[in-house]
C-alpha cells in the first residue's frame, strides 16, 4: 500500500513540476517571439528614449553640468565614482546586527 503511495506521490509532483517548467519555457518562448520584435515594443522603447533625452536637455539648459558615465551631481559639483571593492577591513568596521541589538537592549 506504501509503495503504490509513494509512486503516486512521485507522479504527482513530477507532473507539478513539469507543468511549472513547460509553462516558462512557453512563456519564455511566446514572450520572446511575439514581444521583442513588436511593434508595440519598439514604439515604447522609442517614447522611453525620447523622455530621457529630453530630460538631459533640460538639465542642460537650466546651467547643469554636462554628466558623463560614473559622474553624480551633487549640489553643483560634479564627482566622480568607481566601483571599487571594499576591503575586508572596511566591510567589517560596521555591524548593523549588532547595532540593532543594542537599540534592543535599551529599550527594555
Amino acid at each position: 500500500m506504501q509503495e503504490v503511495l509513494a509512486r503516486t506521490l512521485f507522479v504527482a509532483l513530477a507532473a507539478s513540476h513539469g507543468f511549472i517548467i513547460l509553462r516558462a519555457v512557453v512563456r519564455h518562448v511566446l514572450e520572446r517571439f511575439l514581444w521583442y520584435e513588436s511593434v508595440e515594443k519598439k514604439r515604447l522603447d522609442k517614447a522611453a528614449r525620447e523622455i530621457k533625452e529630453q530630460y538631459v536637455q533640460s538639465v542642460q539648459r537650466r546651467g547643469g553640468p554636462a554628466l558623463g558615465e560614473g559622474e553624480t551631481a551633487v549640489s553643483g559639483e560634479v564627482t566622480t565614482t568607481t566601483a571599487e571593492t571594499p576591503s575586508g577591513d572596511e566591510f567589517w568596521q560596521f555591524d548593523e546586527g549588532l547595532d540593532e541589538i543594542r537599540k534592543g537592549i535599551k529599550d527594555s
